[in-house]
């Protein structure tokens, strides 16, 4: 046949010939970032973690070294308080571990979250040597003497749970939970915990409402 015929078949497109077309791959890229931004803001936002009307927790101690310490100085963090007991070696050690298992379920908040344990009884010499021993001594870890445990106990009457070991407070001091050590208590801990870190609106300041 003579070049040109036009009764030759028209040359048909390549399969992938939009692969080369710019304006395929906007609306390729745009889907990709698109579609999860969608999701996000479609779905529900997660209930408030309750306890946002009360008033701050008050408490002021002093730490191994005798510095000043007060909740009031925590303002700014999520703290998780908790309680090491000295006098008694067992309950000492199962509530350091508690403190472990928790640090690890909460180890992608930091450094939003912070740690106080209210130590019971001991000297402060013993407590140093305690936690030198124990590694237990990191930037988000605050020791607080509580020597009679009325500190502790104050938390415990304010939580409404006498099994309760552990404590959330807000950016604000408020307290949001009381918990115990078992998995579901730690389990709960840890996501309201993450609700307060990553939501602000259910960890409004004083006075001001809890937005949806």
């Amino acid at each position: 046949m003579a070049q040109g015929d036009p009764t030759l078949p028209a040359t048909p497109e390549r399969p992938l010939a939009l692969l080369g077309r710019p304006w395929f791959w906007c609306l390729f890229v745009g889907a990709l970032w698109g579609l999860p931004l969608l999701r996000a803001l479609s779905a529900e936002l997660p209930d408030p973690v309750p306890g946002h009307e009360s008033p701050p927790v008050s408490g002021s101690f002093v730490d191994e070294f005798g510095s000043p310490v007060s909740f009031d100085d925590l303002h700014g963090h999520l703290v998780i308080v908790g309680e090491l007991p000295m006098a008694e070696e067992q309950a000492r050690e199962l509530a350091f571990q508690n403190l472990r298992v928790l640090r690890k379920r909460v180890r992608g908040l930091q450094p939003v979250v912070a740690f106080a344990l209210l130590v019971q009884g001991g000297d402060p010499e013993a407590i140093s040597l305690y936690l030198d021993e124990k590694r237990a001594r990191k930037p988000s870890n605050v020791f607080l003497l509580d020597g009679d445990g009325a500190g502790f106990a104050d938390l415990i009457e304010r939580g409404g749970d006498p099994e309760a070991r552990f404590f959330l407070l807000d950016r604000h001091g408020r307290m949001r939970g009381a918990y115990r050590t078992d998995v579901a208590s730690m389990d709960r801990l840890a996501e309201e915990a993450g609700i307060l870190a990553n939501w602000r609106g259910s960890d409004p300041p004083p006075g001001e409402p809890i937005r949806r």
